[in-house]
């Protein structure tokens, strides 16, 4: 099957960094936080192979994406994605969210924002993770940081994301990118997930420690007529560590939409 290759194409004042794979039904790819353009190579790949046109997109702000120019909140994510749906004129395709990734799309859903004919979230963010007494003090403290002194500020916020929600990657960014991160946890989906109606296949790790598995059976109570396929030993980065069986997995439900 021929592969096309396409890496920093420019829209107006936006860089699309992204690679195109096959043809075929089209699917949306949208890594991580902290992901590039490698991350979902492999599943682009191997979706192209199962007779998909995969798009895999990298967003603002990681690998080679310039970063926005002011902190970014989740729509600003879809918006993102969105425009380069139709910049590359991307009709109605499957979204796929891992992780962070899966928060994007999730919103793009839920708001129905953009015309898509089916929905993958792989360990997707985007529920509400039901911290610990412990952890919901250091987030009311961080919602008051900006009553403190810069220092004290940067000082709660790295202690919070490092010992509280494991974003050691908080700490390695840069100031804008983290703010961003910031903002984007702030944003959940809970309540919204009965508006999402399109066909949607959730694939989860048994033994993922980043969005534990209550979350992903969460999504599958509230969107109706959605597939949860847990994978058994495995943890939170299923497509990247086991591509081959992420697009088989597509591919199987693909086919029972028809």
């Amino acid at each position: 099957m021929p592969t096309v290759i396409v890496v920093g194409r420019f829209t107006t004042s936006v860089q699309y960094n992204f690679t195109k794979y096959g043809k075929g039904r089209a699917a949306v790819l949208v890594h991580g936080w902290g992901g590039d353009l490698g991350n979902l190579e492999k599943l682009g790949r191997k979706l192209a192979e199962n007779g998909f046109s995969a798009y895999n997109l990298e967003l603002a702000g990681f690998g080679r994406t310039p970063e926005p120019e002011r902190p970014w909140e989740i729509r600003d994510f879809s918006n993102f994605v969105i425009d380069f749906c139709r910049s590359e004129r991307i009709e109605a395709p499957i979204f796929v969210g891992h992780s962070f990734g899966g928060k994007i799309v999730l919103d793009i859903a839920a708001h129905r924002l953009h015309d898509l004919s089916g929905l993958v979230l792989i360990g997707a963010d985007g529920i509400y993770p039901n911290f610990s007494l412990r952890a919901k003090v250091f987030r009311f403290a961080s919602d008051l940081k900006q009553l403190l002194p810069g220092k004290l500020q940067d000082s709660l916020a790295r202690q919070y994301y490092k010992y509280i929600l494991k974003q050691i990657n908080y700490i390695k960014t840069s100031d804008v990118m983290r703010r961003t991160l910031i903002k984007c946890d702030r944003t959940d989906f809970d309540r919204e997930l009965g508006r999402i109606d399109v066909p949607t296949l959730i694939i989860w790790g048994a033994n993922d420690k980043v969005t534990p598995l209550w979350m992903g059976e969460l999504l599958n109570r509230g969107i109706s007529g959605s597939k949860l396929v847990i994978v058994n030993e495995s943890g939170h980065a299923i497509p990247l560590k086991h591509p081959d069986y992420t697009a088989e997995l597509m591919s199987s439900w693909e086919n029972e939409q028809v």
